[in-house]
């Protein structure tokens, strides 16, 4: 075979062939569409509602068939129209991964007709065999673009444009997002805010004298919102009017998609700038490909992009100030109106991304106190003035002067500071396990690990990132330390300023070759892909309400009877020991840190280091984790069980601020609680007092202990403040359900449960 044939297979792809293949997937989507809305439209359900409603939250009374019939089909055609662009672009670069691009692409359509056999044929829990399918598909040709920038990233003697690589990773990110955006307006209701910003950018439009203003009644609001209705939600905001004018535009031709299409593109944008400033900072192309995958494809910046909140927009403003300040000294004055600029359109967006303006203009203070020393005397003095004004501006709110209102609200949840809460809130917002920052992408404790040795090889950048990361970490601390979580709300939104950070953090980390590295990376890195998945897939598991317990991991629980959660970090009740479970992922950060400053600058390998064995093992020790976790929370003892964790929805839980557990509160015969237990106990100790309402009723509220079906004892709680209760309770070894139940009630009196322990 002569060379001109050997090199043949790895020309690059024809750009007419591209085009053409291109426009053939768009014909086939539409005649698709076209012969499902012909034959079976009428034949297929218009609502997956049933049985699976309170695991997917997929009751949306109809729009299944738009779905299946065309957003499906449109979202698998955008990745496909990012692919052929992408292989446009880099297919001179990486011609063997463009081309199987272009083979493996066609069988991702597949997909359809497995969503309509699904949905035709209902088998059991045919909606999320529906999702997963579709979301498999988006995955593969995710793989298979990235591959292709994997490739070109690597490419022999030029390295890929800076512009070109950040294009492709946020054109790759943007139609993802687009993609699973259609899913997850399907799969999930609006929640929190999000109604209340849907709505008020409808009233923006009809204040415009458009055809809108009607989002909040009953037929038009069902479009985005299927819970229950509460006249709270359609009260005027007094705030964020700049977030609701930056979704009018979407909003106005799309509703909720169109209103997630803003977002996606400020998702895009900043992924793409990730890698530009990544490979500015003189990282290699592969590291800062690595590093803006991640950070666009997984968890929380996924989900930022899926719910109609301003995170995103904290990532971007962060990201883009120390773009800005990266090279300070040029154009000064354009790039300081720049700063200001964001700073402005943060505050309008949301008051609660003020603190990172303030880091970032702290960032530019010390920039310019360092670059300029000309100006370090106008500088003292203007920091001074600044916090002069700052101080009049508060001692005026708290005055009550007309136009300070807001600014007042936000110095009065400052009042009841109580500094251990405040300090306890600082790693709950990152480590609890419904809500913090990096439990749903374990990647970003390569950041942790990895900020010392970046600040070693990069100190200004890491002064700049320090200050906006602390500033926003303490300020939201402060402010929000009551009410840390969120409610139910997209986990890890308050902190979302802080995501790039990491993931630059991250990069030293990312830069190693060494085979330790890229088992820990294909590790950490597979974690966060298969969580990505599973919320996404599931997006109603995002969202939740302060017990202690991670969906996922009660789902998994459930599954294995095992009491998992237990080895996962949960601040539902503010004690330090609470900590305790993330302690060994904090000794591994803190070793890979040490490892990180020692090590000697990375080498450049003679041959390309290989990813599948590390990924082998990397799912090989996730697997053996998980199973030993599993088999721990199947025999290691209970102990103590906080209450909060018994909840079913068949009693209240009180306690929605940080300065008071999370109480199970038992109003009326019948309510009642459960959880599973583990082991042997002779004696149950409950920690309980008596709810009153004047006038008090005379006898006290009773409640019963259950043990697998079996009443154990009753107590009488009699006593308003917190007692320990004793009971005489056998448990034999194993595993058991415990349940308590109210028997008897007075009409007026609670019992109100802090936690039980099981001797």
């Amino acid at each position: 075979m002569s060379p001109a044939q050997e090199q043949a297979p790895s020309a690059a792809p024809d750009r007419e062939a591209l085009w053409r293949g291109l426009l053939l997937k768009l014909a086939l989507v539409l005649a698709w569409a076209l012969l499902l809305r012909l034959l079976l439209y009428g034949r297929l359900p218009d609502s997956p509602a049933g049985a699976l409603s309170p695991l997917l939250g997929l009751d949306r009374p109809g729009g299944w068939r738009w779905f299946l019939a065309g957003l499906a089909p449109l979202g698998l055609f955008l990745t496909s129209a990012a692919g052929h662009l992408l292989a446009a672009w880099c297919g001179g670069r990486a011609p063997g991964q463009a081309r199987r691009f272009l083979s493996w692409d066609w069988f991702t359509y597949l997909a359809l007709p497995v969503l309509v056999l699904f949905s035709g044929l209902h088998p059991p829990a045919w909606p999320l065999w529906c999702g997963l399918a579709y979301l498999l598909a988006l995955t593969v040709k995710a793989g298979l673009a990235g591959a292709m920038l994997w490739q070109a990233a690597a490419a022999e003697q030029a390295s890929p444009p800076r512009a070109g690589l950040a294009r492709g990773c946020g054109l790759l990110c943007l139609s993802l997002y687009l993609a699973c955006v259609f899913w997850v307006v399907q799969a999930v209701s609006t929640s929190g805010d999000e109604t209340i910003y849907l709505i008020q950018t409808d009233r923006l439009l009809a204040g415009l004298g458009l055809p809108f203003g009607d989002a909040a009644q009953p037929a038009q609001r069902l479009a985005f919102y299927w819970g229950r209705w509460s006249n709270a939600l359609g009260a005027p905001l007094r705030e964020s009017w700049a977030f609701t004018l930056l979704l009018a535009p979407g909003f106005g031709l799309a509703g909720r998609v169109g209103a997630l299409a803003v977002l996606c593109l400020a998702g895009a944008a900043t992924v793409g700038l990730f890698a530009n400033l990544a490979l500015r900072l003189g990282y290699r192309p592969r590291v800062a490909l690595a590093g803006s995958l991640l950070l666009g494809l997984c968890l929380p910046m996924l989900t930022f992009t899926q719910h109609v909140y301003p995170a995103v927009l904290g990532a971007l403003f962060s990201l883009a100030g120390l773009w800005l300040l990266l090279d300070l000294e040029r154009r000064t004055a354009w790039r300081l109106a720049a700063l200001a600029g964001m700073a402005l359109a943060a505050a309008l967006c949301k008051f609660r991304l003020i603190p990172t303006a303030l880091g970032l203009a702290l960032a530019a203070w010390l920039a310019l106190y360092k670059k300029r020393p000309n100006l370090r005397r106008w500088l003292v003095w203007g920091g001074l003035a600044c916090l002069a004004l700052a101080a009049a501006a508060m001692i005026a709110a708290i005055l009550k002067t007309p136009g300070l209102e807001r600014l007042e609200v936000y110095l009065y949840q400052l009042r009841p500071f109580q500094a251990d809460r405040f300090l306890l809130s600082m790693p709950a917002l990152l480590l609890d396990q419904q809500f913090g920052l990096l439990t749903y992408a374990p990647w970003l404790f390569l950041g942790l690990a990895g900020a010392a040795r970046f600040g070693r090889d990069r100190p200004a950048m890491l002064t700049y990132s320090l200050c906006v990361f602390l500033v926003t970490l303490g300020l939201v601390a402060a402010w929000r330390w009551l009410q840390w979580d969120g409610g139910f709300a997209p986990p890890g939104r308050f902190l979302a300023p802080m995501l790039p950070l990491l993931a630059l953090w991250a990069l030293p980390a990312l830069d190693r070759t060494g085979y330790f590295w890229r088992w820990l990376l294909a590790t950490l890195a597979g974690l966060s892909a298969l969580a990505s998945l599973v919320f996404t897939l599931i997006p109603q598991w995002v969202l939740h309400r302060r017990l202690g317990v991670n969906n996922l991991l009660a789902w998994l629980g459930g599954l294995f009877d095992s009491v998992l959660h237990r080895f996962f970090p949960a601040f539902s009740d503010p004690i330090w020991p609470s900590l305790a479970p993330a302690l060994p992922w904090l000794g591994i950060a803190a070793a890979a840190a040490a490892y990180l400053w020692r090590d000697p600058q990375p080498g450049r390998p003679r041959q390309r280091p290989g990813l599948l064995r590390p990924a082998l093992w990397g799912l090989c020790l996730i697997l053996a984790v998980g199973a030993g976790l599993i088999l721990l929370g199947r025999h290691l003892p209970s102990g103590e069980v906080q209450a909060e964790t018994m909840y079913t929805g068949r009693a209240p839980l009180y306690g929605d601020y940080f300065d008071q557990p999370v109480l199970l509160v038992l109003r009326r015969p019948g309510e009642s609680g459960q959880v599973r237990i583990v082991g042997r106990a002779s004696e149950l100790i409950v920690r309980a007092c008596r709810y009153d309402r004047p006038p008090r009723g005379k006898e006290p509220p009773v409640i019963a202990f259950y043990l697998d079906g079996r009443k154990m004892g009753r107590l009488s709680v009699g006593v308003s403040d917190w007692r320990d209760y004793r009971l005489p309770f056998p448990v034999p070894p194993g595993r058991h359900t415990l349940r308590v139940q109210m028997l008897s009630h007075n009409g007026r009196d609670a019992a109100a449960l802090d936690r039980l322990t099981l001797r």
